[in-house]
């Protein structure tokens, strides 16, 4: 897996996602406040990558080696099948039928896989903030 590309691949389905919930947002407003949760730790997940990019291409010209490497493999793996889970759903909910898009909404935002897959990431992003830490230790 190369770091620095794998780490593009997964801001740009966050930056899709996000885009797509700011949509739904508009349209549907009684589910507002779900959503606004969702774009939130989306958002908080794709500043951790752009971090993490942007200390990889500091640190060593878009590569990193040895533990860190080691650490990061596993946890952008998972965030990458996370996050395509995740804009999996929100496709769902926005191609159902505007009458029915409310329930899909309300359903999608209190079903408890989703609630498991926010959970998963809010895991994978703590990792992600202690390779960037370990990171900036090593290029200081």
């Amino acid at each position: 897996m190369e770091t620095f590309g794998a780490i593009v691949g997964i801001i740009d389905i966050l930056a899709r996602t996000t885009s797509k919930l700011h949509d739904l947002q508009k349209k549907v407003r009684g589910a507002a406040s779900g959503i606004e949760v969702m774009v939130g730790e989306l958002d908080a997940t794709k500043e951790a990558l752009y971090t993490l990019a942007t200390k990889i291409t500091v640190a060593s010209s878009g590569t990193i080696h040895g533990e860190s490497a080691k650490k990061l493999h596993p946890s952008l793996t998972a965030c990458e099948h996370l996050v395509q889970a995740i804009n999996t759903r929100v496709s769902n909910m926005t191609s159902t039928k505007s009458s029915a898009m409310l329930k899909s909404i309300r359903a999608v935002l209190i079903n408890q896989e989703t609630t498991e897959l926010f959970e998963q990431l809010a895991r994978i992003l703590n990792a992600i903030n202690i390779v960037i830490s370990d990171l900036e230790e090593w290029v200081m």
